[in-house]
């Protein structure tokens, strides 16, 4: 009889893989609460992330969604997934809830299937000291990272109580993507240099500092602090657009702006602090904005409290050598305490 042909099995047909790689900066807290989420363009992706904390695993879940367990040594939960750029994401569970070394890296990896493919890498930290100062630092390190802030929705939530936390959410595209440049932060279009402010203000020479800040005739204003003072303070900024009605002085005070409607703040950028008082001495502020109307003058404010409780930075005789103005207690203030007010104009 004729012999028989051999069978061949079926040829699987070869998958090139572009990996990428993401690697955030260390952790400056001794704690760290945190989260990570990916999203893909890519059919298909491997991902994982990686820590050089021994005892920091992750676990990949699928399909993020709200009610999913924030951390596997804890029995809280993530809430307000659905409207968070998280939303369907794969989410990469940190094994510990807080108890991370100091100066730790992470890692993510994603492997995409399309050489045009990218991955959205988004990590999300506790609005804390809890935050490897991630909140001031991480913008600085890598601009092209969009930064939330707090008002997307998302937070953990504690088993049985109805409190939550909001967490600062921080997403970038790998591989990197084109920028245009230059700019202030990934979204913003080019700006001429004469549009473009930036200034480091003198360091504060209290223990503590009652302070705020606020921009005229800015597109957009952004205040962060500089150095290791600042970020052991948890002190970052809240940019408010246009500054008017009934707001907060402080995130973590109910109390109020006063009095400041005549002032030239008002219906400016308001950078409001996360810290009402507790900024340790030695703290470094900088601020960067851009011009809204072309040709006309754009003016920085700094009001702080008057030295009477050594709570001034003593702002009131460094700002002079950058050369702002003393415009005295105009009225703007806190419940109607009245603040220092040093502008300069651009």
């Amino acid at each position: 009889s004729a012999p028989v042909e051999p069978t061949l099995a079926p040829v699987e047909p070869t998958v090139v893989v572009f990996p990428q790689t993401y690697y955030f900066p260390q952790i400056q807290t001794n704690q760290f609460v945190h989260g990570i989420c990916v999203k893909s363009t890519s059919s298909s992706s491997n991902i994982r992330a990686e820590s050089t904390d021994p005892d920091l695993q992750y676990a990949l879940i699928n399909n993020m969604a709200s009610g999913v367990k924030a951390w596997n040594d804890r029995d809280y939960t993530i809430i307000g997934v659905e409207d968070s750029p998280c939303a369907g994401s794969t989410f990469l569970q940190p094994s510990l809830h807080k108890s991370i070394n100091r100066n730790s890296e992470m890692s993510v990896f994603v492997d995409l299937e399309e050489v045009l493919a990218i991955a959205e890498i988004c990590i999300f930290v506790e609005s804390s000291n809890r935050d490897g100062g991630y909140r001031n630092r991480l913008m600085q390190l890598d601009e092209r990272f969009i930064d939330y802030g707090t008002n997307t929705g998302l937070a953990w939530k504690f088993s049985n109580r109805n409190r939550s936390s909001p967490f600062h959410v921080f997403c970038r595209e790998i591989p990197d993507q084109p920028t245009a440049a230059p700019t202030v932060g990934p979204t913003l279009a080019p700006v001429l240099a004469e549009d473009l402010l930036e200034i480091d203000l003198p360091e504060s020479q209290t223990n503590k500092l009652v302070h705020g800040i606020c921009v005229s005739n800015s597109r957009i204003a952004q205040a962060f602090t500089n150095n290791d003072a600042g970020t052991q303070s948890g002190l970052t900024y809240t940019a408010v657009l246009p500054f008017t009605g009934n707001q907060l002085a402080w995130d973590d005070r109910q109390y109020k702006m006063t009095n400041y409607a005549g002032s030239p703040c008002f219906e400016g950028t308001f950078l409001r602090p996360s810290r009402h008082k507790s900024i340790r001495k030695g703290t470094g502020i900088s601020i960067k904005a851009i011009r809204a109307t072309p040709n006309e003058l754009m003016e920085l404010c700094v009001f702080f409290e008057t030295d009477h409780n050594q709570r001034s930075g003593k702002f009131d005789t460094t700002l002079p050598d950058l050369g702002f103005t003393d415009n005295g207690t105009p009225g703007i203030g806190w419940n109607n305490n009245e603040l220092r007010l040093f502008c300069k104009e651009f």
